[in-house]
């Protein structure tokens, strides 16, 4: 039990001096390119996030409005209540409720697997 737990120290070790590593060559490479001064001006975006970023997204100028920029990278707010119908007399009348705030769900996330980065709608799923 020992030994293996000091084998998982020696990996992990390496793969923390890795990851330094990787990050600095990303954010190098992220700086090549001009968008990223441009995505640089978004507040909460730092140099990692935009250097995931820019493999996704590709170029900014495929979007016609920043809105729909945002959409696909998961920072477009939209509005869903879970309670707009009631029941009153036997009819089922809408509710003008106050609009909860929130990210949308068709966001590209980052990570390793392929399919997690496709929206739901293009996974075969109804939203």
């Amino acid at each position: 039990m020992r030994q293996s737990v000091e084998a998982l120290g020696i990996e992990l070790a390496s793969i923390e001096q890795l990851r330094g590593g990787i990050e600095k060559a990303m954010i190098a490479e992220s700086r090549r390119h001009p968008i990223s001064r441009i995505l640089q001006t978004a507040p909460g975006l730092g140099p990692i996030r935009i250097a995931q970023l820019l493999p996704i997204v590709i170029t900014l100028y495929r979007f016609r409005t920043k809105r729909q920029f945002w959409a696909y990278c998961g920072f477009g707010l939209v509005t869903r209540t879970s309670a707009d119908w009631i029941k009153v007399g036997g009819r089922w009348v809408r509710v003008p409720a106050q609009q909860t705030r929130g990210l949308n769900r068709d966001c590209r996330r980052l990570g390793s697997s392929r399919s997690r980065l496709l929206p739901t709608r293009d996974r075969g799923q109804t939203s």
